[in-house]
């Protein structure tokens, strides 16, 4: 054996390399019964941005304090945990080492692709590629750094009545669910549901939210055509950052225009791209039609519905 075979780990390894069988682990590892991290969401810093008698906007001003010092690193908690108790990753010794493998995954990332086709079972098998990890640690990067305030006060805005069902579609790592988590908590009668195509970042979103015991993680199957299997009316629905990567955006829309109760709101928004990385021809080529649907069939409340540049946050309400 020679020197470089003794000194050097061979890839695949659990640090820099880890290579993760997503199917394998949503089987082993269920969505709807995730694993127990030890994650209570009940440190200072967290009980800090709940606490109901503090103003909203003096909670978010203390997050974006503690998250740049480095005095809340929650996030990197629920992160190392789930990196070595469910992926089998080498120990993360300090926040460090999370930023190291963001760009080293990053950097393998940079060629991923979706193929150019209307089959579901594909679609999904290039969202389970394991380059795709970097997908993870993109979304924990940004969860580190930002919170969904912005879209959660707009929908305090325009909701009316209760808010008793809420669905977060295509959430990757259901960044606006863990928002809510964090500020605005559900509890008596309310449900959050998460909902995704099975993937890394989805999977992580049940497991750090498993805590919370009226957030559910619904996966959506290729068999059924992504559609959400259950037989529920939502008050809200966000479906953000979703539309361009799809492979019905047209059927989706309307599939969700279902979903949605008398006076419920859909948020969303609409990149105009150029069908390139894991973005797909069809989220490009059924951009008029699909906003075409949303003119005829919703009231525009907020936003703006425009077919020629990319759309930012938008919110419709059914006619």
């Amino acid at each position: 054996m020679s020197a470089p075979e003794l000194l050097f780990h061979s890839p695949p390894n659990g640090f820099d390399h880890l290579v993760v069988d997503v199917a394998a682990l949503h089987r082993e590892f269920p969505v709807d019964r995730p694993a127990d991290l030890g994650l209570r969401w009940d440190s200072a810093a967290e009980r800090l941005y709940a606490a109901p008698f503090l103003p909203l906007e003096l909670r978010a001003k203390s997050w974006h304090l503690l998250r740049r010092v480095r005095l809340d690193l929650a996030w990197f908690e629920r992160f190392r945990r789930y990196w070595g108790k469910v992926l089998g990753g080498r120990p993360l010794w300090g926040v460090e080492d999370f930023y190291f493998l963001r760009n080293v995954y990053r950097m393998r990332f940079q060629a991923a692709t979706v193929p150019d086709t209307s089959d579901a079972a594909v679609h999904l098998e290039a969202w389970q590629r394991p380059e795709v990890i970097s997908h993870l640690f993109h979304s924990v990067y940004k969860e580190s750094l930002n919170h969904e305030l912005r879209v959660l006060r707009t929908l305090r805005e325009l909701q009316r009545g209760p808010l008793r069902r809420v669905l977060e579609f295509g959430c990757g790592s259901a960044p606006i669910t863990t928002t809510l988590c964090e500020f605005l908590p559900p509890r008596g009668d309310q449900r959050i549901f998460i909902a995704d195509i099975e993937t890394i970042p989805f999977h992580f979103a049940a497991h750090k939210l498993e805590p919370f015991a009226n957030v559910r993680a619904i996966p959506l199957r290729p068999e059924t055509r992504f559609r959400f299997p259950l037989a529920e009316k939502f008050d809200a629905i966000f479906c953000m950052t979703v539309l361009e990567h799809l492979q019905e955006p047209l059927a989706v829309i309307e599939h969700l225009r279902e979903l949605l109760a008398p006076g419920g709101l859909l948020f969303f928004d609409y990149v105009k791209s150029d069908a390139t990385g894991l973005d797909t021809v069809a989220g490009r080529d059924q951009r008029a039609a699909t906003l075409a649907f949303v003119r005829e069939n919703f009231r525009l409340l907020r936003g703006t519905l425009d077919a020629e540049r990319s759309m930012g946050l938008t919110v419709v309400t059914p006619r």
